[in-house]
């Protein structure tokens, strides 16, 4: 629980995106579903510690939707892509979501294992918890952002996840920001791109203290997964 496992969120990557042949005309814009947690996926897990750790859980994260901004002007790498989330629009521990996307994190392996089930009164305990003063603070501090700084081509595999860039990334939670070169996999085809990215951070980066009990027995380890993965499709006219 959150209690057990605290919380920070990343769950939002800008990535820079653009199609080759648009160098003589203005930047083609993207539309990305605001609210299909299905199809587009902004994800932190968090990872459960201390030697009591299987009373514990590992706790993945979703954002039930957000503002994305995307432009592509000449090629890939001078594309500029903005994303917004709101603390209060996060939750977690969704069966669907985790189902969903369960494969793709271990293939990244980010996990190894479902994470184990939550009840609901649970549930909401922790999402309380985790937007609370401790964690998130979405009272004071109401959105979590990130930039592209840069995007580079590197192929690459992470695990079993196939890379074709670098994406240098600043993400903003607390007002407190993180810049971290994370891999990333930019796919186009036709008029739809596919992001996937993931990237390790940790909770002290952004000021929060990992929450630990019974004189760490029970604890989240300094670390979380941000995990990306949207389809985008392009605007006409």
């Amino acid at each position: 629980m959150f209690t057990k496992i605290g919380f920070s969120f990343l769950a939002c990557i800008f990535i820079s995106m653009s199609n080759a042949q648009a160098q003589d005309k203005q930047p083609d814009s993207w539309f990305v579903e605001k609210s299909n947690v299905e199809q587009n996926a902004f994800l932190l897990v968090t990872h459960r510690g201390g030697i009591a750790k299987g009373l514990a859980h590992n706790h993945v994260v979703f954002a039930k939707k957000a503002e994305i901004a995307l432009t592509t002007p000449g090629v890939v790498e001078q594309g500029k892509f903005q994303a917004k989330i709101l603390a209060d629009d996060l939750d977690l521990d969704s069966t669907n979501v985790t189902n969903k996307w369960f494969p793709k994190l271990k293939s990244a392996e980010i996990l190894d294992e479902m994470p184990g089930e939550v009840s609901e009164s649970d549930r909401t305990k922790i999402r309380k918890d985790m937007l609370g003063p401790d964690q998130l603070d979405s009272a004071k501090f109401a959105e979590i952002t990130a930039e592209v700084l840069g995007l580079t081509p590197m192929a690459q595999n992470v695990g079993k996840f196939a890379a074709t860039h670098n994406a240098e990334v600043k993400v903003t939670i607390r007002n407190q920001s993180v810049v971290r070169v994370i891999p990333a996999r930019v796919v186009m085809t036709g008029d739809t791109l596919n992001v996937e990215a993931f990237g390790a951070y940790k909770f002290t980066e952004f000021g929060i203290k990992p929450v630990s009990l019974f004189f760490g027995a029970i604890q989240n380890k300094d670390e979380i997964h941000v995990y990306v993965n949207f389809t985008a499709t392009r605007k006409k006219g």
